[in-house]
């Protein structure tokens, strides 16, 4: 009578195997980390050309002002524009018509009765920098400066830890996005232009 065959590993092909799936782990979790580092900083920017853009054609079909700010609470019921936060920006319609002239107010701030369009709110590790607290968008669609708050702003800058890093081919780890007067934002990640956005990143 045949003996019955036992199959299984020695411990030295598990000590192989353990050692190869250690080199295939250290190198692939870097690349996992860096790709999901891309994908964040990506989305973050490609969300705030969505959010400007959306403004400017809703401002042009309003045929009213639509405003941007940053808020420190995206997610409230309603959110409000606070100066020099950095958790995200909310995109509203300034047509309240609060003096009872019959015409849009577009004083940049959240009055009530007024739409709430759009909630931008940022991730964790992307930090965002801008030359401005909103950014305010006429009928026309062309940007529009609100009297006793200052210029709106033309420049974002989007770093994470890796900072105005160099990825290959003069590509940026960073993002920074230019805000034509014409209300046209555009997205820009060479090198050379981050570091001269706002004095590149941190």
């Amino acid at each position: 009578m045949d003996k019955l065959r036992q199959s299984g590993i020695t411990l030295l092909e598990l000590l192989v195997t353990i050692f190869i799936a250690g080199i295939v782990l250290g190198l692939g979790i870097p690349s996992m980390v860096e790709f999901q580092r891309n994908a964040r900083i990506t989305t973050v920017a490609n969300d705030m050309i969505a959010a400007i853009s959306v403004a400017r054609a809703e401002a042009v079909k309003r045929r009213a002002p639509v405003t941007l700010c940053p808020t420190d609470d995206p997610a409230a019921a309603a959110p409000a524009c606070v100066v020099g936060a950095n958790a995200g920006w909310v995109v509203f319609a300034d047509d309240n018509d609060g003096n009872g002239d019959g015409l849009p107010d577009g004083n940049g701030t959240i009055d009530a009765g007024e739409d709430i369009i759009r909630v931008q709110p940022f991730p964790n590790g992307v930090n965002v920098f801008a030359d401005g607290n909103y950014i305010s968008i006429a009928a026309t669609g062309f940007t529009r400066d609100i009297p006793g708050l200052g210029a709106g702003l033309n420049n974002f800058l989007f770093c994470d830890v890796r900072g105005n890093r160099d990825l290959g081919g003069g590509n940026s780890a960073a993002r920074t996005i230019t805000v034509a007067p014409t209300g046209r934002p555009q997205v820009y990640r060479d090198v050379a232009r981050v570091a001269a956005t706002l004095g590149g990143c941190p």
